[in-house]
């Protein structure tokens, strides 16, 4: 469940906009729950971010999964994408967006990768009608 205090907002998504094999502009958001579950997805194309995309949350390319806060710092958890990477990811959370500082893998031998620069994510407030997650 969502610990309180917190700057963490659930009435919306956190996107983050970058570049991607010479593409102007991909996308890629995290939606946060009150029960605790995240949905993570992966980065899609486009050249301008549409509501309807980012409502989905079913797409089976994307990390339906947890995630735990304390305070202003978040810990939520996806497939990584290659061999056995399951990882933690971790981020801090102001007023205005998140930043996305770094992972670190399950396994007992890797160790933390903090990113130098955070991958900003900017809130983007939306009226969801799926308030919860039943996963």
């Amino acid at each position: 469940m969502l610990q309180q205090p917190t700057l963490l907002r659930t009435d919306g998504v956190y996107v983050y906009v970058f570049n991607y094999e010479g593409k102007n502009k991909s996308y890629r958001f995290l939606r946060f729950f009150e029960n605790g579950r995240c949905f993570a997805s992966k980065h899609f194309d486009g050249a301008e971010m549409q509501k309807n995309s980012l409502l989905k949350i079913e797409k089976k390319d994307d990390s339906r999964t947890f995630y735990r806060n304390k305070g202003n710092e978040i810990i939520y958890e996806n497939w990584g994408g290659s061999y056995a990477l399951y990882v933690y990811n971790f981020c801090t959370v102001d007023s205005l967006g998140l930043n996305y500082n770094g992972y670190k893998s399950r396994s007992w031998t890797s160790s933390r990768e903090i990113y130098p620069q955070p991958n900003r994510y900017n809130f983007v407030p939306i009226d969801f009608k799926n308030k919860t997650a039943d996963w």
